[in-house]
């Protein structure tokens, strides 16, 4: 069992707990309004996923396990985790340390790839290291590294989440724009090229929030200028050193591997198309089915033949709900995440009063739809899916701290 889930079993049975002890002793029991309707419509979903299951005889729960995940561990475990930590930190605390984390991802991520014997120190402290080793060295060498349940795809995302705050928090705050942070948003772009080329849309809407003005006032560009000025200022002694520092095996796999991967969009051999051998194959995965299955689906997640493969073998995110549970579920499913991210528009005030909050959780919700077209990040990204419910509960926490000591999350 994974961390995320110990500790969100653990809220849970707190929450149970606390919940059963009121009707006991019959004090009211308050819960909020807002995350009440995500968790009935979660539990509809539930529910229905069960039925289609049933129902249609393939008795394929997976799909039901992983929307009940929400209920019993995510939900639970992010609520939890913040219910605890706003008696200490502030909001824009909480926003710092995902950055942080994801900082921390990135230079485990760097050191597994320029240093041979940490990486293979790393894998065999991971129960499926093995595994990792041999997809690593099929990749080239740069991929499949870091801690994470899925060390490509989902973490490109997670990552390309820490890039988005970073950039927000350059737009609350001109003085977060330091050298710090802008060595921490290189690190985490460096991560993302070797992870996913999914994350490069996060780089990218990380990189609009700050450009584009919060209002009449605001010079544009000039955040950005002043933050690109830092990364220049960075990146010319932070190339020579590493340039320096690293064997020559781990330079040929960034010049062979790592870069001709990173801009296959743009290589010269595409006949001028901007395309992919990853998005042509993606696109073989959207077909139209039969009306039975677009509309309720076949009630299938994984291949009954083959449970390590999908059904129908696509890996694509829409057209994997639409399998399962058809159109009729699908929207279900989009009205869920709607109301989720609703609620992060709704609440983003708690970060302070700036309107580039509002452009931030449209752009995070556009990031999340969108990138769904590849994989199923609505239901199949652990890593991502969690780190979406933390930022609801950031922002819908109050903190308890005295105003007089919320100095290191003031903004300007």
């Amino acid at each position: 069992m994974n961390t995320g889930i110990l500790v969100g079993m653990a809220f849970f049975c707190c929450y149970a707990f606390k919940f059963l002890s009121s009707l006991i002793v019959k004090v009211p029991v308050r819960i909020d309004r807002s995350i009440l309707k995500i968790i009935v419509s979660i539990s509809f979903i539930v529910l229905y996923s069960l039925i289609v299951a049933l129902v249609s005889g393939s008795l394929d729960l997976q799909v039901f396990k992983s929307y009940l995940s929400f209920l019993l561990f995510y939900i639970p475990g992010a609520f939890g985790i913040v219910w605890w930590a706003k008696r200490y930190f502030t909001p824009i605390d909480l926003l710092k340390m995902f950055v942080l984390a994801t900082v921390l991802q990135s230079l485990i991520i760097l050191f597994m790839l320029a240093i041979p014997s940490v990486k293979f120190f790393f894998f065999s402290l991971l129960k499926d290291g093995d595994a990792r080793i041999e997809k690593n060295l099929l990749s080239g060498g740069f991929r499949f590294l870091g801690f994470a349940f899925n060390p490509t795809w989902d973490l490109s995302i997670v990552q390309s989440m820490g890039v988005m705050y970073l950039c927000l928090l350059f737009k609350l705050d001109k003085k977060e724009i330091t050298f710090k942070n802008s060595l921490f948003f290189l690190l985490i772009a460096i991560s993302i090229f070797l992870t996913g080329r999914t994350g490069f849309i996060g780089l990218l809407l990380g990189l609009v929030i700050l450009v584009i003005p919060s209002n009449i006032k605001e010079v544009p560009f000039l955040k950005l200028g002043k933050f690109l000025t830092k990364i220049l200022i960075i990146t010319l002694p932070l190339i020579i050193l590493i340039m320096a520092i690293l064997p020559t095996d781990v330079v040929d796999i960034v010049e062979n591997n790592v870069v001709p991967w990173a801009f296959e969009l743009f290589q010269n051999d595409n006949g001028g198309k901007l395309e992919t051998a990853s998005s042509n194959e993606l696109k073989k995965m959207y077909f139209m089915p039969n009306a039975s299955t677009l509309l309720i689906g076949d009630g299938y997640y994984v291949n009954p033949l083959d449970t390590t493969r999908y059904y129908m073998d696509t890996d694509a995110g829409y057209m994997r709900h639409i399998l399962y549970y058809g159109l009729l579920g699908s929207f279900m499913m989009c009205i869920i995440y709607i109301m989720i991210f609703f609620k992060i528009y709704q609440f983003s005030h708690t970060l302070g009063k700036s309107r580039a909050l509002k452009l931030f959780s449209i752009l995070l919700a556009a990031y999340f739809f969108i990138s769904h077209v590849k994989g199923d990040l609505f239901l199949g990204a652990d890593m991502p899916i969690k780190s979406l419910f933390f930022l609801l509960a950031i922002l819908m926490m109050k903190s308890n701290i005295p105003p007089k000591l919320r100095i290191q999350g003031k903004l300007s």
